[in-house]
């Protein structure tokens, strides 16, 4: 029996990519999905405290072409490639929720998005469709939380071996993120981005438990206040919520069957506050080459002096009014 070639219909499936592709090419000089994948990730990459400025407008540049967009799609792009590189890099979580200040603020009101409605029922443009579009990514990865299911070591396998496993890579992995998003969660806080209100909330969460606490919770509580904490203290309303967190916190404590490293996490945060937040951690975060070396600088300058003082203090002649008395006394 002779095969006769398939026949093309005109109206069966086609993947979506390329039926849109087919339908709507993009304008000229617009960059396609998988474009703005590669180039926004590669500018992330490159980020710095020197490069800010540069990297961020040339993303912000990037970002324009949602003006064209109905959807957004662009700009829900290059914040969701954000948000996962804050998550992933907790010590440039600063850095990142700085960038998202900017965008936030520089956001042209041309951008929109037809699906997100405003109480009018008016399309969300600008600053706030952005500042929408970010407080969602953070509430669905917070409410989905992070677990920590580390894998057993296996009989007669070194400790060293156990972590190099695939199963120890994707808890580690997750466990980062998680830390990452509460770090980025605190950074985005500390710049107005997320209100008090909201904050409250994730600390009600993290607390919000019966019997002994989660590990995870206790981390994740522990490395939240330790970014906001300062800020939250600042003025009285904060400053009460805070008191109510810490009796929390108390009571927790006193909890019998606790395990010591939950204990001791604890334990730092409410040294932390007794101390003002002030901490050797306090000044860690992204830095920029000149104040590297400024703080270099300066601890050397410190180490000289106090070598310094050490060395003046080993030279004193050891005698008291005492002898130097007696000493005259004999050269008389």
């Amino acid at each position: 029996q002779e095969l006769k070639p398939l026949e093309v219909s005109s109206t069966g499936w086609k993947p979506m990519s390329l039926a849109t592709g087919a339908q709507q090419p993009l304008p000229s000089g617009f960059l396609p999905p998988d474009a703005v994948q590669r180039k926004v990730k590669a500018a992330l990459n490159k980020m710095t405290p020197e490069k800010f400025d540069k990297i961020s407008n040339d993303i912000l540049t990037i970002a324009e072409q949602s003006k064209h967009e109905s959807d957004g799609r662009t700009l829900r792009q290059i914040i969701q490639l954000t948000f996962e590189k804050a998550c992933d890099e907790a010590h440039w979580a600063s850095m990142y929720a700085k960038f998202c200040s900017l965008m936030l603020a520089k956001m042209s009101k041309d951008i929109k998005d037809e699906n997100v409605k405003d109480k009018n029922g008016n399309p969300v443009v600008g600053g706030p469709l952005f500042r929408k579009y970010l407080l969602n990514r953070c509430q669905e990865e917070f409410e989905r939380g992070w677990e920590i299911n580390l894998p057993d070591q296996p009989e007669g396998q070194t400790e060293a071996a156990a972590m190099l496993s695939d199963e120890y890579y994707i808890a580690a992995g997750a466990k980062r993120r998680g830390l990452g998003l509460i770090q980025f969660i605190g950074e985005l806080f500390k710049l107005g981005m997320l209100t008090g209100r909201i904050m409250h909330e994730c600390v009600l969460k993290l607390l919000n438990f019966e019997g002994l606490p989660d590990e995870t919770a206790i981390e994740s509580l522990s490395k939240l206040l330790r970014t906001i904490g300062e800020a939250m203290d600042s003025d009285e309303k904060g400053q009460a919520a805070m008191n109510h967190y810490f009796e929390r916190i108390d009571k927790i404590l006193s909890m019998d069957g606790l395990p010591s490293r939950m204990r001791f996490m604890l334990m730092d945060v409410v040294d932390l506050r007794r101390t003002n937040w002030r901490s050797k951690e306090t000044n860690k975060g992204p830095k920029t080459i000149q104040e590297i070396h400024t703080e270099a600088m300066a601890a050397k300058a410190a180490q000289e002096l106090e070598r310094q003082r050490s060395h003046q203090r080993g030279s004193r002649p050891n005698v008291g009014r005492g002898d130097s008395r007696t000493f005259s006394g004999h050269m008389g």
